[in-house]
Parts: structure tokens; C-alpha cells; sequence
């Protein structure tokens, strides 16, 4: 079952939130109707309760307070991956942050040569030693093949 409900601030996704419930916010998506399950049958709106028959419900407190006590900067942080770049990416941290910057980017549709710029131009101005170049080929070519493989199952649906 899928709840659909308005919130005021940034939230983000998170999977395990509480028992049977994962949260999908900005930048996440759900299958929802009239998508195919794999089982070949569509999902449906319950009758009545589509988005064009009943408004959306505010988000009640305690769960966007509970969103929000576990990851306290969950309110004021940026709406996109961006916020990685104005700051310095240390060892650790370097390959994670490079992938989700080349995620972000390739989920906007641009040429994954593009993306790939890109990432060696933030490797090499805000990782703290940059990468090598083979290794920053190598995360894009990886992220690229994840987004396509995404893009086609749902298109497929």
C-alpha cells in the first residue's frame, strides 16, 4: 500500500523507517498506477482514493517528526547531490560522494561523457587527494549502467 501525503520541507528516502515502512521523498519514486507488476497485472487506484478524487493528506507530526529527529539536518538540507562540491572530499569518502554526484547528474538525462567531465572536474578541484582517472572512469561507467538499467524498467512498466 502506498500513502501519498503533502510535506512542507525537504525530506529525503529512507528504507526501514519502521516496521513495513520505507519513505519515498525528493528524488525517489514508487511504481504506481497504472504501472505493470511483474506479475503482468496493473496496479490500480483504490476506487475513490485517487490523487484526483481525494486531496492529499498534511504529513501527521509524530512521523514527520520522527523523519526528522533521526537525521536532524533532514530540514535544511539542499534539494540535490550539489551540496557535495562546496566543500572538500576527503579519502573515505572520495569514490561514495562521486558516485552520487554521477547518479544525480545522469538522472537528468545528459551524455554520460557529460557526467563524466563533470566528475573529473569536482575529482579534481574538491577530493582531497583526487582520484585517478581510471578510478573516475570507472564510477561513472558503473553509475551510467545502474541509471540505464533503472531508466529501462521503467520504461518497461
Amino acid at each position: 500500500m502506498h500513502l501519498y501525503l503533502v510535506v512542507d520541507q525537504l525530506v529525503g528516502n529512507r528504507t526501514g523507517l519502521a516496521p513495513g515502512i520505507d519513505l519515498r521523498g525528493d528524488g525517489g519514486f514508487v511504481v504506481a498506477p497504472p504501472s505493470k507488476h511483474q506479475s503482468g497485472r496493473r496496479y490500480a487506484w483504490e476506487l475513490g482514493a485517487s490523487p484526483d478524487d481525494v486531496p492529499l493528506a498534511p504529513t501527521p507530526g509524530w512521523l514527520l517528526e520522527r523523519i526528522c529527529s533521526e537525521r536532524p539536518a533532514c530540514a535544511s538540507r539542499p534539494p540535490d547531490e550539489w551540496a557535495l562540491v562546496r566543500r572538500p572530499i576527503i579519502a573515505g569518502t572520495r569514490n561514495d560522494s562521486l558516485a552520487r554526484l554521477a547518479g544525480y547528474l545522469l538522472r537528468r538525462r545528459p551524455a554520460p561523457r557529460v557526467v563524466l567531465e563533470l566528475v573529473r572536474a569536482v575529482n579534481e578541484t574538491r577530493c582531497t587527494p583526487p582520484l585517478s582517472d581510471h578510478e573516475i572512469e570507472r564510477i561513472v561507467d558503473s553509475i551510467a549502467g545502474r541509471e540505464a538499467e533503472r531508466t529501462r524498467r521503467v520504461d518497461r512498466d
